[in-house]
């Protein structure tokens, strides 16, 4: 199955009385989730289902509010939701042990990220790509492999060309370059997003710059990391933007430093059919910063994505009430700490159309229709959608105009329209043209095995 989503209309050739908008996620506050080790900032989240152990496991970084060191701590859910500390000590003998949950030496492991590789053998299953501090406390990028994610072997590979800088990491497949794409930092003190590729863990790519801020952001906004989630025909990521606080930016200091410390942190979506280069459709922030006072309210890290059984994309993420260089601030008001959360959103629900005043249309380009089901993701409760069915001249079929469709006043994410009763499948291999109109609602997607045609008839 293809989606055709709404970041672009590459596959809409009308559009009338209707606006495009960004979809925000939800917090799960019954997941809202704080180390409950005294003194510890704990942010950084990374889940991911350990078949091994048959149970969803989370690493997350933490750093000592007093001592000023860092760990890397594990804990443990049947739901992926709901975490408690997972106590190592039975299986692992660590010489710098300072917590029950701690997962690494200390020092052994810096900023990273977990991934989970289905096409690899037992004991390559999950990767966890890293930086830490070397020796003289020079950054250094690191590899560890392991068979259950419980268990890590350090692979000493040096997968960064450069000092790397300790911004957030990401993996994911690219089906279509078959290769595993590493979304990090070109190098020190540069916050832009590039890519790296590796077929086999033991070469690596250059780091090539995909995203950076431009004009329409505000003023001296950085990019500081992005996580991406393969979607079907999609990869779909979430953009981090550090806003420098204000004062800081216009104050003149005695000395510049590389980077801005203080400031708030959210996220964007950007999307890519090809899983290199991304886009971003509007502005506004899908996961918005809470009230003053909230958990969210000074940054928000979504650390990664997956999906949920109901089709639903769960973000895992770490919130706290401070800005980004105030951290410290636990020290002095150690209630809230950094909390770990995860967010849900609509399947499709990044991205949607919505009537603007009268009858909503939307008309697509010409496409190859390859058989099986047709489907909609639309909410429309209080109005009615209908779907008609043209062949690429845009002349209606017979039996698949819009007074033979079926009305639809419902919110399914698959909806799947009829016209007096029977389906599109008659129309399997033939080119034709989707027209939805809709008087009150939200189209998020279209869903079929549909292809765009480009060349014209000749």
């Amino acid at each position: 199955m293809s989606r055709i989503l709404f970041f672009d209309d590459r596959h809409l050739h009308v559009v009338r009385y209707a606006q495009r908008h960004m979809g925000q996620a939800e917090m799960l506050r019954d997941t809202l989730y704080a180390d409950p080790c005294p003194d510890i900032f704990s942010n950084i989240p990374n889940v991911f289902f350990s078949d091994v152990l048959g149970k969803w496991l989370m690493l997350s970084y933490g750093m000592h509010l007093r001592a000023f060191y860092d760990v890397i701590l594990l804990h443990e859910s049947d739901d992926g939701l709901h975490w408690k500390p997972m106590d190592t000590t039975p299986f692992l003998d660590l010489k710098t042990r300072k917590y029950p949950h701690q997962l690494f030496e200390l020092g052994q492991c810096g900023e990273y990220f977990v991934y989970c590789d289905e096409r690899a053998c037992t004991q390559e299953r999950f990767k966890l790509l890293a930086v830490r501090r070397g020796s003289g406390g020079r950054l250094e990028s690191c590899l560890f492999f392991s068979p259950d994610g419980l268990h890590w072997t350090d692979q000493h590979i040096n997968w960064h060309p450069s000092p790397p800088d300790l911004g957030p990491l990401c993996i994911f497949f690219n089906d279509q370059r078959g290769t595993y794409i590493i979304a990090t930092r070109p190098s020190m003190v540069d916050r832009r997003i590039a890519l790296m590729e590796t077929a086999d863990w033991k070469s690596f790519s250059v780091p090539q710059v995909v995203l950076e801020t431009d004009a329409l952001d505000t003023p001296v906004c950085e990019s500081y990391g992005l996580t991406v989630l393969p979607y079907d025909n999609y990869y779909l990521g979430l953009y981090w933007l550090f806003h420098p606080n204000a004062a800081q930016v216009t104050a003149t200091p005695e000395g510049v430093s590389g980077k801005y410390f203080d400031g708030y942190v959210d996220a964007q979506v950007v999307s890519s059919n090809n899983g290199w280069y991304f886009k971003r459709a509007l502005r506004d922030p899908v996961l918005p910063n809470g009230a003053p006072g909230q958990p969210d309210s000074g940054c928000i890290y979504p650390r990664g994505m997956r999906r949920a059984s109901d089709g639903s994309i769960l973000i895992d993420a770490c919130v706290y009430p401070y800005e980004h260089g105030r951290w410290r601030e636990f020290v002095r008001h150690p209630s809230p700490h950094a909390t770990l959360v995860t967010y849900r959103i609509r399947e499709d629900g990044f991205c949607y159309y919505q009537n603007t005043g009268g009858e909503a249309f939307l008309g697509s380009r010409a496409l190859l229709y390859k058989g099986g089901p047709l489907t909609l993701n639309a909410m429309c409760p209080t109005g009615l959608l209908k779907v008609q069915i043209t062949d690429r001249y845009g002349h209606p079929f017979e039996g698949y105009r819009f007074e033979d469709c079926t009305p639809f006043s419902e919110d399914q994410c698959h909806w799947q329209p009829l016209w007096k009763g029977r389906d599109a499948q008659a129309l399997s291999g033939q080119v034709i043209r989707i027209e939805i109109c809709f008087k009150t609602g939200r189209l998020f997607a279209i869903h079929g095995n549909l292809d765009l045609v480009l060349q014209p008839e000749t």
